[in-house]
């Protein structure tokens, strides 16, 4: 596995990946972790697809997408959930 920067930018991509992937199968995820069912980086250390990255490691990465203005929430019918920037 990659170290410091590269391992960050490593795990953002997969963040997206992962983010894709749930968004496409209708599962709506969330950047509070009070929302403890749809919390983002929990849901997606836990996939099979994970790549090995931890919580701690998808809460970072999530912030530096959010920060970065890569995604954004989306207010839905049926409630926020986070997209990718379009």
């Amino acid at each position: 596995m990659p170290k410091g920067q590269l391992r960050d930018i490593a795990a953002e991509t997969k963040f997206i990946n992962l983010l894709h992937k749930f968004n496409k199968t209708s599962r709506i995820v969330h950047n509070s972790a009070s929302n403890a069912g749809r919390y983002a980086p929990a849901l997606f250390a836990a996939d099979s697809d994970s790549g090995g990255f931890s919580k701690a490691e998808f809460k970072r990465a999530m912030n530096r997408l959010f920060d970065t203005e890569r995604i954004r929430l989306d207010n839905t019918r049926n409630g926020t959930r986070i997209v990718e920037h379009q």
